[in-house]
């Protein structure tokens, strides 16, 4: 638009009469924004138009939903009343199976009560306060009766009748056993894969066939029904199917730690059967979860050669056992049996051939290989506050030693230590440290007589050294007669707990027990002349 010049045109403004916009306030982003008000009149309104013009379909949706709840009560309400009400559930869905399961669990309970009564003992030992309500509810959850809780007086009643129960246990035994089949059938016939209903239904039979064949079914279905497996382990057992036996058992071991003594109960005495053993290697070679912790578990059975023979059979089989499956055994053989002669040709019998090349008196005095922790190799004992591990040196890559590095404060060495068999004579103990261990005690190498602990031959006590390699030595003698074996240690010489505290580190390389001068001469010694 043009405009003649020197005109103005007027400034624009609010429309007369309109609101004036509001600048937004300081606090206004704080202001809660208005809801839409809902209006159940127009809602209700529309709500009858839209019935009245679809009568029939208004019906339909209406019978649907009525259908739906139905449905929901028959099914999940039952489900949620199983557990604590299930003669109520039963009312709400008849046969329904959660409920016919929860009821024949509450029979089965009082049929054990009845076959096992607790002693009088345990209800003489029940406090005098627990009766009336409670007791009756203590004896309804046992699935027995109220009175069976009574006083001692009620034993004894004075009136002769009143003695006489209506019904016999034996008659309420077997009105339990038939309650019990009859509900694990009905569930069986809904739900025909519950092994648990199998099971029930194993409990509750009269011949050991029909137990065995329900048994069977329930461990089929689920290996996790510990009651039917270890029922047919024992059957297995007693015919001597170990095979059998042994599947049961592992499954036992695999999904019920709980049972694991009870069931190795079973393994244990098949090791002095040449078949039993033959079928336990075979499963053991597969290597089950629970293989390590039966193993070591034999070392409380060293009073015969059972488990000795079982690790060589699982050796020639090719499945030897582990260092840490087999030290237990040789500890307990060690020192439980005092039989060091024993354990050290069990652990000969079930060396390689490598292995028993490699053989010396003083077995990995170098630290060449990793400690397997038999008691025949260095043995690391754990401490507090302390960490001892094999390291490569620095300046020789090849060469390796056993570091012990401490913590701040008070610490605690476990011992490093290895058995030995060294015959009669004068020996030289030679080795290096480095470090720089700082503490009021050092560090000790001894060897003594074991398992009498007569003290041969002790260092003086160690420190380290800050500049370099250093070497030590002390000489030992292992007398003729009453130390055939031996223990070579490494320890804190710490005699009180004030003398604890240590901290840095230290580092021995190169451990070397030579025969003297005089003993080498007569072309004794242990060792080979390079070493």
């Amino acid at each position: 638009m043009n405009f003649p010049s020197g005109f103005i045109p007027p400034a624009r403004g609010p429309r007369p009469g309109a609101r004036r916009p509001q600048k937004p306030g300081r606090f206004s982003w704080l202001r809660r924004p208005r809801l839409p008000r809902l209006r159940v009149g127009g809602v209700w309104q529309g709500l009858r138009t839209a019935l009245a013009a679809h009568t029939r379909r208004a019906i339909g949706f209406a019978v649907l939903a009525i259908a739906c709840v139905l449905l929901v009560a028959m099914n999940s309400l039952p489900v949620a009343l199983a557990p604590v009400a299930p003669r109520l559930a039963l009312a709400v869905s008849p046969g329904h199976p959660s409920s016919l399961l929860q009821i024949a669990r509450d029979d089965r309970r009082e049929m054990t009560a009845l076959l096992h009564p607790p002693p009088a003992d345990a209800k003489a030992a029940a406090p005098a306060g627990r009766s009336g309500a409670a007791s009756g509810s203590s004896a309804t959850q046992a699935g027995g009766d109220a009175d069976a809780d009574a006083g001692p007086d009620a034993e004894t009643p004075e009136d002769p009748d009143a003695a006489e129960p209506a019904t016999t246990p034996g008659a309420d035994l077997q009105h339990l056993r038939a309650d019990i089949r009859d509900r694990a059938r009905a569930v069986l016939r809904s739900a025909p894969l519950t092994a648990e209903a199998y099971r029930l239904l194993g409990e509750a039979e009269e011949t050991p066939d029909e137990v065995r064949t329900a048994m069977l079914n329930a461990f089929a279905l689920s290996r996790r029904e510990p009651v039917a497996t270890f029922t047919l382990l024992i059957e297995a057992y007693e015919r001597r199917a170990f095979a059998d036996a042994l599947e049961k058992a592992d499954a036992l071991l695999r999904n019920t730690p709980a049972l694991n003594s009870y069931t190795s109960s079973y393994l244990t005495p098949m090791l002095s059967d040449p078949d039993a053993r033959a079928a336990l290697v075979d499963v053991l070679k597969q290597k089950p979860p629970w293989r390590t912790a039966f193993l070591q578990s034999l070392g409380d059975k060293v009073s015969s050669d059972d488990g000795v023979e079982l690790f060589l059979a699982m050796k020639q089989a090719g499945s030897p056992a582990s260092s840490a499956e087999l030290t237990p055994y040789l500890l307990a053989r060690l020192q439980n049996a005092k039989d060091p002669q024993g354990s050290y040709n069990v652990w000969l019998q079930l060396l390689s051939d490598e292995e028993l090349a490699r053989l010396l008196p003083v077995n990995n005095a170098d630290f060449a290989a990793d400690p397997s922790g038999t008691p025949f190799d260095w043995r690391i004992t754990r401490g507090r506050n302390v960490t001892v591990r094999i390291v490569r040196l620095k300046d020789e890559p090849e060469a390796r030693a056993i570091r012990t590095d401490f913590g701040v404060g008070r610490v605690r060495f476990g011992g490093v230590s290895q058995v030995v068999f060294l015959r009669p004579g004068s020996y030289m103990f030679e080795g290096q440290q480095f470090g720089t261990m700082s503490a009021k005690r050092g560090m000790v190498w001894e060897v003594r007589c074991f398992p009498k602990s007569n003290l041969l031959g002790q260092s003086s006590q160690l420190f380290g050294s800050r500049r370099g390699w250093q070497g030590f030595e002390f000489p030992f003698t292992v007398p003729p007669t009453g130390c055939q074996t031996q223990i070579i240690r490494l320890l804190h010489d710490s005699r009180s707990a004030s003398e604890e505290y240590a901290s840095g580190d230290i580092q021995f390389s190169k451990i070397r027990v030579n025969p003297a001068a005089a003993d080498g001469a007569n072309g004794e010694s242990y060792l080979p002349a390079g070493r």
